[in-house]
This record gives structure tokens, sequence and C-alpha cells, in this order.
């Protein structure tokens, strides 16, 4: 387990075989998503998983940007292979935001936001 700066891992050269993101990617700036891509590749061996969850495209304005299917399709290419992207749900709490409306809700009416959950394997 690394805690550090997700955009500087230089010095873990192929010694990760899992690496986890879950509300990383879907924050960052589009510029810094590929230094975490070129900064994955080199941490992680091959044969080596990455699991992400992350917000799907935000139409609302409000909040993370998220990214689409085809965005991460884009951005794992060269030495990776997908292994499954799928439909998800950020599952959040029922509690009215601080500007008193209430959170989203899934197309089930549960309270959530619209995620992708994927899998890469570094090749």
């Amino acid at each position: 387990f690394v805690l550090g700066d997700a955009l500087a891992l230089e010095a873990y050269q192929d010694r990760f075989g899992t690496v986890m993101d879950c509300g990383l990617w879907h924050v960052i700036h589009d510029h810094e998503r590929y230094t975490y891509i070129e900064q994955l590749t080199a941490i992680m061996a091959p044969g080596g998983w990455h699991l992400m969850l992350g917000f799907d495209t935000n139409r609302t304005g409000f909040g993370p940007r998220g990214y689409s299917r085809e965005e991460l399709l884009a951005a794992f290419t060269e030495g990776w292979r997908e292994v499954f992207i799928r439909e998800a749900t950020y599952e959040i709490n029922d509690a009215p935001g601080p500007d008193g409306k209430a959170p989203p809700r899934t197309a089930e009416g549960r309270p959530g936001i619209p995620a992708w959950l994927s899998l890469f394997e570094r090749i």
C-alpha cells in the first residue's frame, strides 16, 4: 500500500499487481488523466489489474466532470486490455444537500449517481 501523489509515482516501477481507483480519475483535469495513465502503466507489472469506479459524464455542470465510456476506452489503449466496463451507481446518502435539494436518484428511485465500474489488465 502506498499513500502518495498518484501523478508522481516514478519510484514504484513495476511494483503493483493491483491498483484500485474509487473517485480520483473523475475529478482530475484532462491533462492530468494522461499523466495518471502513464504513471499506472509504469508502476504496474504486466498482468496487473486496474479496477476503477468513477462518475459517468456530468451534464449538470455541478460537481466533477466525470467521464464517458468512450473517454475511458480512449485513455486505456497502449499497454492495456479492457476486461470490462459496466454501468454502476455511486450509492449516496438520502439527506438533502446544503441547498435543501434532494439527492439525485437512480432509475430505480434510490439515491445515487450514475457511474462506471471498469477493469483493465496491464499487458
